[in-house]
C-alpha cells in the first residue's frame, strides 16, 4: 500500500482544518496505522501538542504559512516525508495554517513531482467556512492550488449548521463558473461542551476523553464515540481503504 498524504486546507481560520487533521490522526493511529504529523504553524502548533510523546505518531513543525520560506518549507516537508518512508510510518498528516495558500499553494508542479517521485497518494481536505470569503478561496485552492495535488475534496462543518446550505450552493456556482468538479462531504460536528473540554485539556489526544481515567461522564464519552465514528465513515467514503477503528466503549467487554 503505498504512503498516504492527507493534507488539511482551507485558508482561512477558523474553519475546521485544526480539528479535522486531529481527528485523522487520531482515526489512523487507532486503526494501527503510524503517522507523521506535519504542524504548519510552529507558534501555535496545537495539534502537535497533542501527540507529544505518543509512540505511533512522530510530531514535526515547519512553517508552511510564509510565502518568502516557500522553497525551504517545501523541502523540509519531502526529506521529512522521505524520512518517514525509511521508518515504514504508513500516513502523513498536515496540518495547515489559515494564510498557507501564500506558501504552499504557490507551486503545486513542483509539489506533484515530489508525491509522484515518492509514490505516494495525495488527499486534500479543503476545509470551507460559510463566508462567501471563505468559498471564493477554497475555490481558488481547489481550482489551482493543493487540490491539483491528488484526490481533493471539500469539507463542510456541520458547526456551521444554518449556512451549510447556502455554502453548498455557493460552492455548486463556483464549481460550475470554473469548470471544476470536486466532490462535498459535512464533516460531523461535536457539541460545544466536548470542545470546550478539548480546548482545556490541550495535550491529551481524543481518545483520552472516550475512557474511564480522564473521569468524563458516561454521556460525554459516548459523544466522543460517535463523533469519531461519523468522522470514520466520511473517510471510509473519500478514501474506501480507509481502515474504521473500532470505537466502541468497553470494546474488550463486548462480544
Amino acid at each position: 500500500m503505498k504512503h498516504q498524504l492527507w493534507i488539511s486546507h482551507g485558508d482561512k481560520g477558523g474553519v475546521g482544518k485544526s480539528m479535522v487533521s486531529h481527528v485523522l490522526v487520531e482515526l489512523l493511529r487507532l486503526g494501527n496505522k503510524k503517522v507523521l504529523l506535519v504542524d504548519g504553524e510552529p507558534e501555535n502548533g496545537d495539534v502537535a501538542k497533542r501527540y507529544a510523546g505518543i509512540p505511533e505518531v512522530k510530531t514535526v513543525l515547519i512553517d508552511l504559512g510564509t510565502a518568502e520560506l516557500f522553497e525551504e518549507s517545501i523541502n523540509k516537508l519531502a526529506s521529512e516525508i522521505e524520512g518517514a518512508l525509511s521508518e515504514k510510518i504508513e500516513c502523513t498528516v498536515v496540518n495547515l495554517p489559515a494564510g498557507a495558500s501564500q506558501c504552499i499553494d504557490k507551486d503545486v508542479r513542483a509539489l506533484r513531482e515530489i508525491v509522484d517521485a515518492l509514490n505516494i497518494e495525495a488527499f486534500t481536505l479543503i476545509n470551507v467556512g460559510d463566508s462567501d470569503f471563505s468559498v471564493k478561496k477554497s475555490t481558488e485552492i481547489a481550482k489551482s492550488g493543493l487540490g491539483q495535488l491528488g484526490k481533493t475534496v471539500y469539507l463542510l462543518q456541520q458547526f456551521f449548521r444554518s449556512e451549510i446550505h447556502q455554502t453548498i450552493d455557493s460552492l455548486k456556482t463556483a464549481n460550475a463558473t470554473e469548470l471544476i468538479d470536486v466532490p462535498m462531504f459535512s464533516f460531523p460536528k461535536l457539541d460545544g461542551m466536548s470542545i470546550s473540554k478539548l480546548l482545556e485539556i490541550h495535550n491529551k489526544p481524543m481518545a483520552y476523553f472516550m475512557d474511564t481515567a480522564c473521569g468524563m461522564s458516561f454521556i460525554m464519552r459516548i459523544r466522543y464515540s460517535r463523533f469519531l465514528t461519523a468522522a470514520s465513515e466520511i473517510m471510509k467514503q473519500i478514501d474506501p481503504d480507509f481502515v474504521i477503528p473500532d470505537l466502541r466503549l468497553y470494546k474488550d467487554k463486548v462480544d
